[in-house]
């Protein structure tokens, strides 16, 4: 019972600083009557598998505001942490907050202090969910941004649950000032997750 109970006092330490936002705290697959059994069950098998799942990722995307892809990314990884999976840290993090963190620290070197190191957290964390990739508007320097994250994850075999409201082809086009940038990004997504279509009330993984 005492080892139980350090497991479970470890886990809320690891979800207490991971860095999800309070609301999603409480939520569980059955709050979520929206979303369907079978993305349910692909979700489930991934939680199941973990860490040794056939692809290390998921890249959940849905045109339709308000579809719980995030909700979803992050009661995964409240499931994975209570589970006893994540030994050191599992981490939440917004994509748009992560590309401004990497532009200020490249740009201003060492005269920028981050209240939130973000490199260091992808460097430390077993599991990462990075939220609401391609929301923010794109250039040149963010496409080698998002080349200098996806190596990593790629080069680290990373467990990543990555949320957006695009599909791959869309953030391709979100970026045709760097196309050849773009390939490299989204062919390692590819290499690293299955690729989720989510509707209204059904799903389709294309990869």
């Amino acid at each position: 019972m005492e080892i139980s109970t350090k497991s479970s006092e470890k886990s809320e330490f690891i979800l207490l600083h991971s860095g999800m936002p309070p609301i999603f705290r409480e939520l569980s697959f059955d709050g979520l009557t929206e979303v369907s059994k079978g993305l349910i069950s692909l979700c489930e098998k991934y939680i199941g598998e973990f860490p040794i799942n056939k692809k290390p990722g998921l890249y959940l995307f849905s045109q339709i505001p308000g579809n719980a892809k995030s909700a979803i990314a992050a009661i995964i990884l409240k499931r994975i942490v209570s589970l006893g999976k994540v030994k050191r840290k599992a981490s939440f993090i917004s994509f748009p907050d992560l590309l401004n963190f990497l532009r200020q620290r490249y740009v201003y070197g060492r005269e920028f202090e981050p209240e939130v190191d973000y490199e260091s957290i992808i460097q430390r964390s077993e599991l990462l969910v990075f939220d609401d990739v391609g929301k923010q508007l794109t250039d040149k320097n963010l496409a080698d941004y998002y080349f200098y994250i996806m190596n990593k994850l790629y080069e680290e075999k990373k467990s990543v649950i990555i949320t957006s409201n695009f599909s791959l082809e869309e953030l391709r086009e979100r970026f045709e000032v760097a196309p050849k940038v773009l390939d490299s990004v989204l062919s390692r997504i590819e290499a690293m997750c299955d690729i989720v279509k989510m509707t209204n009330r059904d799903y389709r993984v294309i990869q």
